[in-house]
């Protein structure tokens, strides 16, 4: 079980930290601490049927798939190229054209380049 869940949040790009953080955001109280993640993955503890409920929602998986016997973790492979588009926000271009309406007078400021009259883009 703890294979499946640290397989899983590292798929997800989540450190333990982050995963405790989504928990907080679901139950306050019923949320576990980072420690206690670490030893579920490393098979110290086993989760509660409440605290796995709650591991299985924030990974969109059904509870009792932790607990089968199967411990291949299986995932939906994306191409590259859409698997990047969706965590890198530099790809949209309002916000690389603020990026550049900001950097370029400062850069052009350090270079000793007159900034003078840029053209608004």
């Amino acid at each position: 079980m703890g294979a499946k869940l640290r397989s899983l949040r590292k798929r997800n790009g989540l450190t333990l930290d982050e995963l405790s953080a989504r928990c907080v955001q679901i139950d306050v109280a019923g949320a576990p601490s980072v420690s206690y993640l670490s030893m579920v993955e490393t098979g110290k503890r086993m989760p509660s049927e409440q605290m796995l409920h709650m591991l299985a929602g924030i990974f969109g998986k059904d509870s009792r798939w932790f607990l089968d016997e199967n411990t291949e973790v299986r995932w939906r492979r994306r191409s590259a190229n859409a698997a990047a588009s969706r965590r890198c926000r530099w790809n949209r271009p309002s916000v690389l054209h603020e990026l550049l309406q900001n950097a370029l007078p400062e850069l052009l400021s350090q270079t000793g380049t007159p900034v003078g009259n840029l053209r608004n883009c």
